[in-house]
């Protein structure tokens, strides 16, 4: 006798005939890349978060990678981050030669410590990369101050957490 299987959605996407009429048109349109829709995109995300600017990539791995990238980190470089979070987090700082330095997590909200991050910094930290989870974020103010003081630079995963505010401020607006 087998075991049934129980399949426990992460997300149950709101997905509608708005949006598939939406995606219908992107696709008959011929801009498959680019073009006005992800233009109008990527200005209406950038008003939302409240940033000058927003650049759409086909997923959040690309979006950190493209981060660490144009922040130079390379090998040798060391970036804070947690584990509990998706691979792509790492694997975005290991893609550049870096490495992840994990650190534990506050056991009430399950985002990045501030005081485990402290803790962990060496002269070849070179960013904080918390990651905002469950539409919660973490302690930006606390972390904020934490990168400032080691002048380091701020890389927010706010994957799962669009939307979210801190003290008036969305997530992913903070770095």
């Amino acid at each position: 006798m087998s075991t049934p299987q129980i399949r426990i959605p992460i997300t149950r996407p709101a997905v509608g005939r708005e949006e598939a009429d939406a995606a219908a048109e992107a696709i008959m349109s011929g801009a498959l890349a680019q073009g006005p829709r992800v233009a109008e995109f990527e200005r209406r995300f950038a008003e939302m978060v409240g940033v000058k600017h927003a650049i759409a990539v086909a997923n959040g791995t690309l979006a950190e990678e493209a981060i660490i990238q144009g922040l130079g980190i390379k090998a040798g470089d060391e970036v804070i981050t947690v584990g509990h979070t998706f691979s792509a987090t790492a694997a975005s700082i290991l893609r550049a030669g870096a490495t992840p330095r994990f650190v534990d997590i506050d056991p009430v909200t399950w985002l990045m410590d501030p005081a485990a991050a402290a803790a962990a910094i060496t002269p070849k930290t070179k960013a904080l990369m918390p990651v905002h989870l469950f539409g919660l974020i973490a302690d930006m103010n606390a972390l904020g101050a934490l990168a400032t003081k080691h002048n380091l630079d701020m890389i927010e995963d706010a994957c799962q957490a669009v939307g979210a505010t801190q003290n008036g401020k969305q997530a992913g607006s903070f770095g």
